[in-house]
């Protein structure tokens, strides 16, 4: 088994909070390891 130093973000847009609660906790199994950053308010683009 390799050890890999990789790093993935990635962005969720218009998602519900269990949405964003399940993505989470599939991305935090095994080795992997997740964060969830949320921003107060939305950016106008």
């Amino acid at each position: 088994m390799t050890d890999s130093n990789d790093t993935e973000i990635k962005i969720l847009l218009d998602c519900t909070s269990g949405e964003s609660q399940g993505i989470l906790n599939i991305h935090n199994t095994g080795s992997q390891s997740a964060i969830l950053l949320i921003r107060a308010e939305s950016i106008a683009i």
